[in-house]
């Protein structure tokens, strides 16, 4: 994904985001899709990644706001030599640089996908911390990825129904009469083996 877009003529020319901190974005979304595939009960590890992502796309924006226009006219003068040659022959010169040149327009596509990743992460980990506190969890033990009991702070394992230090109720859960999977009370129909409620 293009993190500089720079001109060249009537073109423009995208630069990778991988040429400046683009593969620390792109390692942690790849971690973070790992993560997702797995599917382990960890919105903290989201949360870390999303804040990650977040700051270092943030720091390359101001960094490629601030650098590109004086790069492309340092590029420009380097090209002054190069441009009278090319005078002479009747070719157009290379114009890398145009005056009043505004840097927002230098920003490429992939800062603003790395942004809405990095926000897509952050609402997935709030949704799930959301819910595993509707669960009986505390909020902060599930957004650092230790969950516990939000009546006696015991630690708690994934899966457990009942709080095993003071027994308070963690999931509106009850199990199918025949496959014996746990689901939601307010289901009708077992999501396993599609078993009527009325029967467990």
């Amino acid at each position: 994904m293009a993190w500089v877009e720079v001109p060249l003529g009537s073109l423009t020319v995208p630069i990778p985001g991988i040429f400046l901190k683009g593969g620390i974005v792109l390692a942690w979304a790849l971690v973070a899709l790992g993560f997702w595939l797995l599917r382990p009960r960890f919105p903290g590890f989201q949360l870390m990644a999303s804040l990650s992502i977040g700051f270092t796309v943030a720091f390359d924006l101001a960094e490629i706001l601030r650098k590109t226009p004086r790069e492309l006219g340092a590029l420009q003068l380097k090209l002054s030599g190069v441009n009278q040659t090319l005078t002479t022959f009747n070719i157009p010169e290379i114009e890398l640089y145009q005056r009043g040149l505004d840097p927002w327009s230098c920003v490429g596509h992939g800062i603003w996908m790395a942004f809405w990743g990095a926000g897509l992460l952050l609402a997935g980990a709030l949704v799930e911390t959301l819910l595993q506190s509707r669960q009986g969890r505390s909020l902060s033990s599930v957004l650092v990825g230790r969950p516990a009991c939000k009546a006696c702070g015991q630690h708690l394992s994934a899966g457990m129904n009942f709080c095993p230090g003071c027994g308070h109720k963690l999931l509106p859960v009850k199990k199918c009469a025949e496959c014996r999977t746990a689901y939601a009370d307010s289901y009708r129909f077992c999501p396993e083996c599609g078993t009527t409620s009325d029967a467990a």
